[in-house]
């Protein structure tokens, strides 16, 4: 799924404005999360982001599926879920 440019520029100039807050350290990291209603855990995320250069990359795909099956189970058949991890060929003989 893609982000739209101009809320691809919104979000980089939002976490920008959120880490310029915390530079001036007049406002805790706690104050600024508090007050924006977001984890400190978001915010340091975005400070790692700005660290890395990576402040407006937007990829939403996660990079592994927590249920995704290995190819190997794929390229023998195709798993239904009534069935499970049962693995029906797709033999039409």
């Amino acid at each position: 799924m893609s982000v739209p440019t101009q809320i691809k520029n919104r979000l980089v100039h939002y976490k920008k404005q959120i880490l310029l807050l915390a530079a001036t350290k007049v406002i805790s990291v706690v104050a600024i999360c508090q007050m924006l209603a977001i984890s400190r855990n978001t915010f340091y995320k975005y400070k790692e982001q700005q660290r890395q250069g990576l402040l407006g990359y937007f990829n939403c795909a996660p990079l592994h599926h927590g249920m995704a099956k290995s190819q190997e189970i794929v390229d023998q058949g195709f798993i239904t879920p009534l069935l499970g991890d049962a693995v029906l060929t797709t033999d039409k003989s």
